[in-house]
């Protein structure tokens, strides 16, 4: 093995060499991952949202340093690093890892875990998406093959579905943006998607002026006002929000039809067989044509069903509303079930091509990985 066992429980241990062996002999190179991580990297790509959940560590080091958030972010930098613009970089490449990831969940004990130790496995550089999505979910499966897969629960989803169906002619190119950069947060979307023509006619005028004027307009409308400063958003930052919103105003508006059968589509929870006919019968009469979209989809059950994996058992729905922000394509979960109207995540991974891009990439590269839980697999078991 070329990398060392750290964690000390011995059923874990087991579990893992058996894990990181089998990843081995499939051609996975096994990699060591640091334990501090730059802060400022993981909140860049991960969001502000990520601040409070980070545990900071104080060093000499100029930049800020954090414990370990995930793999996905340093082994998609070592990839950067070590592979990309190489010979190597010409065909796929596999790497797995191991070790704690670290999560501030605060101090009440009903909270999850602070930390967690995972094994990782991603697939990064093969063109053949598809086979890759469906390859990644069904190795998932069989590390997890000692669990009666009756008392899994699967959820797949896809953000490229959603990436699709927002941008179409029907949608300006900025509510559309807003809509994206909501798609993780399902009371902000919905608020955006449900936004009327009146609420944003005052800003009507004010989108009539080029950029830097409209912004000297509202800092005078501020001086002369009165209005005082209040918060932690800057001046600049307030006049920037006010601006975006009136060139929003200047947009055609989103037509009620089409906001329904966006609703409806990012609402849509079902068995991941019915999902074809379901996007089609709600796109039905509308603009909005998904057809390529939809292949790709059916072509991935396809494959997890030559790969053995039933897929009768998975589900669509709302795993897409909260999966880290770095994912642009499929994402999956597996969770133990663990009571009538309860269970809980033993696994899961995604697709995160754009993420290399974030990382300073000039272009996409083709990256889908997956995280395993091993304390919860044995508790499974």
């Amino acid at each position: 093995m070329t990398a060392q066992l750290k964690y000390e429980n011995p059923d874990i241990k087991i579990f893992q060499l058996s894990a990181l062996s089998a990843l081995e002999a499939k051609g996975f190179e096994i990699i060591e991952v640091p334990m501090l991580q730059n802060a400022d990297i993981i909140l860049d790509t991960i969001g502000e949202r990520a601040r409070s959940e980070l545990f900071f560590v104080e060093s000499n080091n100029p930049d800020q340093n954090a414990l370990r958030y995930d793999f996905t972010l340093p082994v998609a930098r070592h990839y950067l690093k070590h592979i990309h613009g190489t010979e190597k970089a010409a065909k796929e490449t596999r790497f797995a890892s191991h070790g704690t990831v670290f999560r501030n969940r605060g101090p009440n004990p009903h909270q999850k875990q602070s930390e967690v130790y995972q094994i990782s496995f991603e697939y990064i550089g093969r063109d053949a998406r598809t086979k890759a999505d469906a390859e990644c979910l069904a190795e998932a499966l069989e590390l997890l093959k000692k669990i009666d897969h009756t008392r899994l629960s699967i959820g797949i989803a896809d953000i490229h579905l959603s990436r699709s169906i927002l941008s179409g002619p029907y949608i300006s190119p900025i509510k559309a943006g807003r809509l994206r950069s909501a798609l993780r947060q399902p009371v902000k979307f919905m608020s955006l998607l449900k936004e009327h023509d009146h609420e944003i006619d005052s800003f009507t005028t004010l989108g009539r002026l080029n950029h830097s004027d409209a912004k000297k307009v509202l800092s005078d409308i501020f001086t002369m006002t009165g209005l005082k400063h209040i918060g932690v958003r800057s001046m600049e930052e307030i006049s920037e929000r006010f601006v975006k919103k009136a060139e929003e105003a200047q947009e055609a508006p989103l037509d009620p039809k089409i906001a329904q059968i966006i609703s409806l589509f990012y609402n849509l929870e079902c068995p991941a067989e019915q999902v074809p006919e379901k996007m089609r019968t709600i796109m039905a009469g509308s603009d909005i044509n998904l057809d390529d979209d939809l292949q790709y989809f059916v072509r991935r059950l396809d494959l997890l069903k030559s790969y053995g994996v039933d897929v009768s058992s998975l589900s669509y729905g709302p795993l897409l509303k909260r999966k880290p922000e770095y994912y642009s394509g499929f994402m999956f979960s597996v969770d133990i079930i663990t009571g009538e109207n309860s269970s809980r995540p033993i696994g899961g991974g995604g697709r995160y091509d754009d993420l290399f891009l974030a990382l300073g990439a000039t272009e996409e590269i083709p990256a889908i990985g997956c995280e395993i839980r091993p304390e919860y697999v044995l508790s499974a078991l």
